[in-house]
């Protein structure tokens, strides 16, 4: 008995031992093969965001990891990792899971080429690979998977054309190429994919018309080829198919539109704007039950709107704007009760506004601006609707602006200058608290304005200019702390000057001229940090000019002028470092006019018709405008004679008489003296250019105070001070008799060996001498004769970022902390001409050698504009022929859109930063055929990540911080356009990755003023992303 249970004891712990053995061997191999080839996925993938920390060896089954989809039997049939951040390359290992139906990779960092194994997916139905960094060709055979449905390649780097096997899909439903390289022209043999409901490929470069065979697709949906480069006229054929989207705005699609769209009962969006369309709208157009959009903007439209729109009774959306459209608008609009939209903007409409559209419950935005449009406007408009934009400006109306513009609490913008409006401005618009843009200027207003608009909390522009408002203007409890443009010139606005407009800490702009203000100018003024303009011109102003202006340090602007101003000008101004026009005429100042006043850099000024006394700083003897001191008896050119050099006030015409035969007589003989003292002193000069061409005649326009004459340069243009040459001339260091250096560019000749001086150059010229900013190069002159245009800068010391940069002897100059700085500075510089002037300035040329050092390092932009000025002509005075920018640095839309815009800008800085981070020239042996953009892309797909790509050099110290810039820069080079930062964005963005106890020296112009923000968080984008919506310099600055 005892041996028995001996035994059996022995033989349950045999049994136990054993079963324990079998449970260890299945943990170790217990994973299923689907595990395993998830796993080898993984090993592949850099996961920062440990999406896949679930996935695990040790686990039962991958069904429950993150992203994977399993049957009933435990085979993975989806893997969905949308948006999880991975990098590295497509996998070759997911199509041997047999049951896999559905594979979205979308939104991540993949990259490579698409392998040839994807093609053993035979269960695969759904493919999503969008929004990634593939660079291939658009895979030929993926036809041949059986079961394919679902096709999104969009937004990749797909490169080539479409293959002609895309038409032998047996299955496919949706296919999306959006957002590539890809060229040539769409294979008419995708009208044989039977299947098809959508066919997406926005954003490529074709070069082909559409294919008329494109109409047998009976099941066609949705058709969107976007912004591609789409030429001739739109298939009539379309009409056949079952289309509810029909997008191809942005392209050059020409004729007429097609009648037989009419056909389509189910269309919900019609959106063939931008692009050069004629003729009328069809009428058939109108009879489209399920119509929500009708887009048909910025094409050459001609004729009235179709009587019968009343019938789209779905109608959400109308916008027509930007045609040559005629007639009034019809009466069956009032009918179109789902409206919530109408553009009808720049045409050439006419008659009164149907009173109907007052009726409109829906009604959000109202754009008729820029017609002949006449009568009054509704008197009910906006009691029945949450308006939120009205526009009616550039047109005719008359009769008072509607009470209840407001009545739905909604109303943001509301423009309606430069009409014939008379009237009060209604009371209700004083408790309009959503308001945000006011613009009344240019109408026949009266009476006094409503005290609440005086305090909106929201507004940021009001613009009551031009009319015949008055009373006082009294902020009482300011709450418009937003507010940055106050424009009340020409009214008849009285009382004291509004002590408390010093409450408003973010005015930029203040324009109170031609009106009856009295009173002194508040000292607290100076709290006004933004301020650039301020004008106070024909008021009945006294006292002094407060001191406190110089604490305004970006005021460019100051006018004072017509007022009652007494006491000295203050010395301080001389401070403001921004400011360009002064205008202090007809006061009572006294005294000298303060010799620190030249040192600014002034294109108008104006002091005359005062009291002032003494000699005139050398600044303004130098270049004397004599209008500009007229009516100053006491006020003294020189110190020599000073009693017989005074700018005197008007005599008696016998006066007169003798004082202009005797002033001739003196210049007579002044120019006799002189002229022969010049004669000996430039002779040789003179000579050695005369020599090479009798006719050769140089005129200057100085656009800074300067110390020397065109003479002098040119005696000093040596071939051996050449010390650089571009695209836009070659680039002298010449050094003045006082020991100062400049840098003179002379600009290339034509062909015919002549220069331009037409009124095109000149007014391009004289913008960029306008320019003031710290981080751009100062333009000092222009020289020009018939032969030569000679363009004087301030000479840099160190050189351009790229010789430095680039040179292995000097790069170590550029330690981190100063490359930042460079690019922080450079950024602000294109900012100012993107953001700031007046229209913008498209630089056309970044790159590192046209980023210019001072002795401080710090950056200075230099060559903005050039390349438009050397591409002008005067019989193509926009000309797109002008040089477009540097190898390397070109935005890559350029190939087939041939314009340059701000985003180019944005994309060629973008690859500045690439240089400052990589230590890298944008094209290198190394790169192939590809250049620095390409490169960093590609690096950054493989497992080591960016950090292969940062400078050696200097990586150990700074990782963190040039990663962070890294990023910016990638951004900047986004292959579209639209997914660019402007440049103010990209400054916020650069000041926030600032290296660590930097910030506060950033803080600059561009970032304080509350900048756009951009987010650099990739999202997916819907159909409306892709429209480029009014971007015409009519509405651009509205």
């Amino acid at each position: 008995m005892a041996a028995f249970k001996g035994n059996v004891g022995f033989s349950l712990s045999r049994v136990i031992l054993l079963c324990l053995g079998l449970g260890m061997l299945w943990v170790v191999s217990g994973l299923s093969t689907d595990g395993e080839i998830l796993m080898e996925f993984k090993a592949g993938m850099q996961d920062v965001d440990g999406v896949l920390v679930s996935w695990v060896a040790s686990s039962d089954s991958p069904c429950s990891w993150n992203g994977v989809t399993c049957d009933q039997f435990s085979s993975v049939t989806e893997l969905n990792l949308q948006s999880a951040n991975l990098t590295g390359l497509v996998p070759a290992t997911l199509c041997q899971l047999p049951k896999l139906t559905k594979l979205n990779l979308a939104w991540n960092y993949i990259g490579g080429t698409i392998p040839s194994a994807l093609l053993d997916c035979e269960s695969l139905e759904h493919l999503d690979l969008s929004y990634n960094l593939i660079v291939d060709v658009l895979p030929a055979a993926i036809w041949t998977l059986p079961s394919l449905r679902v096709l999104n390649l969009s937004f990749n780097n797909f490169s080539g054309v479409i293959p002609e096997s895309y038409g032998d899909f047996p299955k496919l439903t949706h296919l999306d190429i959006s957002a590539n390289l890809l060229e040539g022209s769409i294979p008419p043999h995708m009208g044989n994919v039977s299947t098809l409901v959508s066919f997406k490929a926005d954003v490529n470069t074709f070069n082909s018309s559409l294919p008329v065979e494109l109409g047998k697709l009976m099941n066609l949906e949705a058709l969107q080829i976007c912004c591609s480069g789409l030429h001739g006229e739109i298939p009539a054929s379309l009409g056949d198919t079952n289309l509810t989207d029909l997008y191809m705005a942005g392209n050059t699609l020409t004729g007429s539109l097609p009648p037989e769209l009419g056909k389509l009962q189910r269309l919900r969006l019609l959106d063939l704007s931008n692009n050069s369309l004629t003729g009328s709208i069809p009428s058939e157009l109108m009879f489209l039950p399920k119509l929500r959009q009708l887009q048909l903007y910025k094409n050459r439209l001609t004729g009235p709107i179709p009587e019968a729109i009343g019938n789209l009774t779905s109608l959400e959306e109308i916008d027509l704007s930007g045609n040559e459209l005629s007639g009034s608008i019809p009466d069956g609009i009032s009918q179109l009760h789902s409206l919530r939209l109408v553009h009808l903007f720049s045409n050439s409409l006419s008659g009164s506004i149907p009173d109907g559209v007052a009726s409109l419950a829906n009604l959000g935005e109202l754009k008729l601006f820029l017609n002949s449009f006449t009568g009054v406007i509704p008197p009910n408009l906006g009691k029945f609707s949450q308006l939120v934009t009205l526009d009616l400006s550039g047109n005719s109306l008359s009769g008072r602006i509607p009470p209840g513009l407001c009545t739905g609490g909604a109303l943001e913008v509301l423009i309606l200058f430069d009409n014939q409006l008379s009237g009060v401005v209604p009371e209700a618009l004083g408790s309009c608290a959503s308001l945000q843009r006011i613009r009344l200027e240019n109408n026949k207003l009266n009476g006094t304005v409503p005290a609440g608009i005086w305090s909106y909390p929201l507004v940021k522009l009001l613009d009551l200019s031009n009319n015949e408002l008055e009373g006082n203007i009294t902020f009482g409890q300011v709450k418009s702390s937003q507010l940055e443009a106050l424009y009340v010139s020409e009214n008849h606005f009285s009382g004291a000057f509004p002590v408390e407009i010093v409450r408003l800490t973010n005015l930029i702009e203040f324009r109170a001229s031609d009106n009856n203000f009295f009173g002194e100018v508040p000292e607290e003024l100076g709290v006004l940090r933004f301020l650039t303009k301020l004008e106070l011109a024909n008021n009945q102003l006294k006292g002094s000019i407060p001191d406190t202006l110089s604490q305004c340090g970006r005021l460019s602007t100051l006018n004072l002028s017509r007022n009652h101003f007494q006491g000295r000008i203050p010395a301080v101004l001389g401070s403001l470092p921004a400011l360009n026009v002064l205008d202090l005429s007809y006061n009572v100042l006294s005294g000298p006019v303060p010799p620190e006043l030249g040192n600014l850099h002034l294109s108008e000024y104006n002091f005359s018709f005062n009291n002032l006394s003494g000699i005139l700083p050398e600044p303004f003897v130098e270049a004397p405008l004599e209008s500009s001191f007229a009516g100053n008896p006491a006020l003294c050119f020189s110190s020599v004679g000073c009693g017989n050099s005074r700018i005197k006030k008007p005599q008696s015409p016998a006066g007169v008489a003798w004082v202009v035969i005797a002033t001739f007589a003196a210049a007579f003989g002044i120019l006799l003296v002189g002229g022969f003292l010049f004669w000996r002193k430039y002779h040789s000069s003179y000579r050695y250019w005369s020599k090479k061409d009798p006719d050769l005649t140089w005129s200057s326009t100085s656009f800074q105070k300067v110390n020397f004459t065109e003479e002098e340069v040119m005696e000093r243009l040596d071939e051996d001070n050449v010390i650089g040459s571009g695209g836009s001339g070659k680039v002298y260091k010449v050094r003045l008799s006082d020991g100062q250096a400049v840098a003179v560019k002379k600009l290339w000749t034509s062909p015919k060996g002549e220069a331009r001086h037409d009124n095109g150059f000149k007014a391009e010229v004289e913008t960029l001498g306008k320019i003031r900013h710290r981080n751009i190069v100062k333009l000092l002159c222009c020289c020009s004769n018939r032969k030569s245009n000679l363009l004087v800068y301030e000479y840099m010391p160190n050189g351009s970022v790229g010789d430095i940069l680039h040179n292995p002897k000097t790069a170590f100059a550029l330690d981190w902390a100063t490359r930042y700085q460079i690019a922080v500075g450079a950024a602000e510089g294109l900012a100012y001409l993107h953001h700031d002037c007046v229209p913008p300035i498209v630089h056309r040329d970044v790159k590192s050698n046209n980023i210019l050092l001072d002795s401080n390092f710090e950056a200075h932009v230099a060559d903005f504009g050039l390349a438009k000025l050397l591409g002008l002509t005067p019989e193509k005075p926009e000309s797109m022929s002008a040089v477009a920018g540097s190898y390397g640095y070109i935005a890559p839309e350029y190939g087939y859109t041939l314009k340059v815009t701000e985003k180019s800008d944005t994309y060629s800085f973008g690859v500045v930063l690439l240089e400052l981070v990589t230590g890298r020239k944008p094209l290198d042996p190394e790169f192939g055929e590809g250049d620095l953009v390409k490169w960093v892309t590609k690096k950054i797909e493989t497992k080591a990540g960016a950090l292969e790509a940062l400078d050696s050099t200097i990586r150990a110290s700074a990782q963190d911080d040039m990663i962070r810039l890294l990023k910016v820069g990638l951004l900047c080079t986004n292959f579209l356009p639209s997914h660019r930062p402007t440049m103010r964005d990209v400054v916020q963005m650069l000041v926030k990755a600032c290296p660590t106890n930097q910030a506060a020296k950033y803080q600059t112009e561009s970032t304080i003023k509350d900048p756009a923000k951009f987010s650099a968080t990739r999202q997916p984008i819907s159909h409306s992303g892709f429209a480029i919506k009014h971007t015409g310099k009519w509405e651009s600055r509205r």
